[in-house]
């Protein structure tokens, strides 16, 4: 079925036309299907969210309602995060990934090598040993995964919404497009990272406010590391641990 769309004129909207469906309806298989909670449930990257006028209501669940005849009344408007998100997204084409520009911040915890790998095994081995020592009887493994979740579970534990899923769906596609024809092994894990940090720059986005400062501007501070050409490993109590091909 293609929806008729409602228009547009002078700034008041003309419903599209009913749709009906007869005979038996049942959930999830036979029916019009509408929801009261489209963000939540249903969002998809880059829909559109149009309110409906429904009648013949069979059954309703949390997520959706079945119903006998249904029209559209008009587009909703987008949302702000939505807007930022989409040209968040858009703006990862023009990263000049793994490209350094040879101005690193001073508050970074550089590592530089011949070649990535070198680079990046050095700033691993580095924040391990860190980690290492922090963590006291805990395993190195344990250690490991606790330096490269910290920003992420801080952020996640600020709040909560499935919208966050879906900016990590479209930021996690936009990303490893770009690297996907990498051949070395530093190169697939800076992928991942990359991947990593451009889906919690985009939760950011959505959460907005209520996400506590210190916990936004750390996220800010991870991406602009790949902004400006470097790579990011992990952080370790606060400090970003970065990475790049380079001088010894």
């Amino acid at each position: 079925m293609a929806w008729s769309l409602p228009q547009r004129k002078k700034g008041k909207w003309t419903p599209g036309k009913w749709h009906q469906v007869n005979g038996d309806l049942e959930m999830c298989k036979k029916g019009i299907h509408v929801t009261p909670q489209p963000y939540q449930y249903w969002y998809k990257w880059g829909c559109e969210i149009y309110e409906v006028e429904v009648r013949g209501i069979i059954r309703k669940q949390e997520d959706k309602w079945l119903v006998r005849k249904a029209r559209l009344l008009r587009k909703c408007n987008e949302k702000s995060w939505e807007r930022e998100a989409r040209k968040f997204v858009e703006s990862l084409s023009f990263v000049p990934w793994m490209k350094p520009d040879g101005k690193p911040r001073k508050v970074w915890k550089l590592f530089e090598g011949s070649t990535l790998e070198i680079a990046r095994v050095a700033a691993l081995d580095a924040a391990l040993e860190i980690a290492r020592v922090a963590a006291r009887d805990a395993t190195l493994e344990i250690a490991r995964d606790a330096t490269l979740e910290i920003a992420r579970d801080a952020a996640w534990d600020a709040t909560w919404d499935a919208t966050l899923e879906i900016a990590r769906d479209a930021t996690w596609d936009a990303t490893l497009e770009i690297v996907r024809d990498a051949a070395r092994v530093a190169a697939r894990d800076a992928a991942w990272e990359i991947a990593r940090d451009a889906a919690l720059a985009a939760r950011r986005i959505i959460v907005g406010n209520r996400l506590a400062k210190k916990h936004a501007d750390h996220i800010k501070a991870r991406m602009e590391v790949w902004r400006k050409g470097y790579c990011l490993l992990c952080d370790v109590d606060g400090v970003l641990y970065v990475y790049a091909k380079g001088k010894e």
